[in-house]
C-alpha cells in the first residue's frame, strides 16, 4: 500500500508496444534410426547425435549429423531426410528436429556389427530413463525447454505403422499441438486402405490431430538414384513444412496455408493407381479422402504427382461439422492458442484491472486483425 498523499499525484505505468508474436510453426520432429557410426568415429563423438534432439535446416547439416543420403535403406533417417529436404522450392523447408534412436555400440550383431533392424517400438516410443532424461518420441514433449518451440508436424516413417507408435505419436501430439502424420501398411488395394478404417481395425482412431496417409509413392531412391517405393508420411509432412515456412498471402504459405494439391518433384508415381476426374464424386481420390486419408493425385494432365486431401485428417471420417478436421485450419488456430497464452504470461498473477483488462483485449484483436489481413 502506497504512503499516505494529500494533493495531486502522476502514476506513470507503461505497458504501450507489446504485440503478440507468432509462435514457430514450420517444425517437424522426425524420430527414427542413423548411421552414426559412419561419420562419427568414437563413442564420445556420436554421442551427440543419439537420443539426443538434433536441428536440421540443410543438407549440409543432415549429412554432417547423420551420413550421407545413400546409406542403406535399413536406417530410415537418411532416407526421410532425403525426402524431406527435396521439398525446398528455394525457401528452405523450415526445421527438422530429429531424434535418432539407434546405437552402434548396443543395436548390434553378436559380432559386433551395427544391426539398425534391432531398433525396437520401444526405442521408437520412448520414455523416462532412470537418469530421468526422455528417450524417442517422448522427448518431443521437451523441445520448447530446448529450442523454444514445439514441433508442429510428428513423423516416423516405417515404424508408424505400428499401432503403439501410432498412439504415442497422437498422445504427444496432442499435448503439444501438433499432428502425427503416420502411414498405413503396404501393399493394400483401394479398398484395404479404407477397410483399414473399419470398427476393430488398427487404424480405426479417429482424431483431427492424426493423419494417415496412403499409399507409398514412387519417389527419388539416394542409393540407386531411381525411383523406388517409400513412405509417404515422409514426403507429406516435408511438403506441408514447407508450405508453412513460406510467406504468407501471395506465396500462399504459413500455418494458415493447405498442404493440399501441391506438387512432389521428387515423385514420380503411387504404388496403387488412383483414378482422378474434376468434379467427380466417384474419383478414387475422394474414396480415401472421405475415409479420413491424406493420399496423392496423379491424375491432372502434365501436372506431375500432388499432395491430396485438405480435410483428410483422420476425424473426417466421422466429422461432418467439426471445422478442425481441416488440417490447415487446426494449424492455423493451434499458432493463433499458443500465440496468444505467450502473450498473456506477464499478466498472470498481476492486477485485473478494467484498464488492463481491455487492454490485452486490445493487444489480443490487434493480433487477430493481423492475421485476418494475411489472409487466415
Amino acid at each position: 500500500m502506497a504512503e499516505y498523499h494529500h494533493g495531486p499525484e502522476v502514476i506513470e505505468r507503461f505497458e504501450a508496444g507489446r504485440s503478440v508474436r507468432d509462435v514457430k510453426a514450420a517444425t517437424l520432429y522426425l524420430v527414427g534410426s542413423a548411421p552414426v557410426q559412419d561419420v562419427h568415429a568414437t563413442p564420445e563423438a556420436r554421442a551427440r547425435y543419439i537420443e539426443t534432439d538434433v536441428v536440421i535446416r540443410s543438407r549440409e547439416d543432415a549429412v554432417a549429423a547423420f551420413g550421407p543420403f545413400n546409406a542403406s535403406a535399413a536406417y530410415t533417417i537418411p532416407q526421410a531426410l532425403h525426402a524431406i529436404l527435396n521439398k525446398d522450392r528455394g525457401r528452405g523447408v523450415g526445421t527438422i528436429i530429429v531424434r535418432n534412436v539407434f546405437d552402434p555400440d548396443r543395436h548390434k550383431t553378436a559380432a559386433g556389427a551395427p544391426a539398425p533392424d534391432l531398433v525396437s517400438v520401444d526405442d521408437i516410443i520412448g520414455g523416462i530413463d532412470g537418469a530421468g532424461r526422455p528417450l524417442g518420441l517422448e522427448a518431443a514433449l521437451h523441445t520448447y525447454q530446448k529450442l523454444g518451440y514445439f514441433p508442429r508436424r510428428i513423423v516416423a516413417p516405417r515404424y508408424s505403422v505400428v499401432l503403439g507408435v501410432r498412439q504415442k505419436m497422437l498422445a504427444v501430439a496432442n499435448k503439444v499441438r501438433a499432428h502425427a502424420i503416420v502411414d498405413l501398411p503396404p501393399g493394400l488395394t483401394k479398398q484395404q486402405i479404407v477397410e483399414q478404417r473399419g470398427v476393430g481395425q488398427p487404424y480405426q482412431a479417429g482424431d483431427d490431430r492424426l493423419v494417415y496417409c496412403a499409399p507409398r509413392v514412387w519417389a527419388l531412391d539416394p542409393v540407386t538414384g531411381a525411383p523406388m517405393l517409400q513412405r509417404y508420411s515422409m514426403h507429406f509432412a516435408g511438403v506441408w513444412n514447407e508450405v508453412v515456412n513460406r510467406e504468407e498471402g501471395d506465396d500462399d504459405g504459413g500455418p494458415a496455408a493447405s498442404p493440399s494439391n501441391r506438387a512432389m518433384p521428387d515423385v514420380s508415381g503411387l504404388e496403387t493407381p488412383l483414378s482422378y476426374f474434376p468434379g467427380d464424386v466417384s474419383s478414387d481420390t475422394n474414396l480415401l479422402n472421405e475415409a479420413g486419408i491424406v493420399t496423392a493425385n496423379m491424375g491432372q494432365f502434365g501436372t506431375g504427382v500432388l499432395t491430396w486431401g485438405a480435410h483428410a485428417s483422420s476425424q473426417g471420417a466421422t466429422s461432418q461439422t467439426q471445422v478442425t478436421k481441416w488440417l490447415h485450419v487446426r494449424a492455423m488456430y493451434d499458432v493463433l492458442h499458443e500465440a496468444t497464452l505467450f502473450a498473456l504470461m506477464p499478466y498472470v498473477d498481476r492486477r485485473g484491472t478494467p484498464q488492463r483488462i481491455e487492454y490485452v483485449e486490445d493487444v489480443i484483436q490487434r493480433y487477430v486483425n493481423r492475421k485476418e489481413r494475411d489472409g487466415w
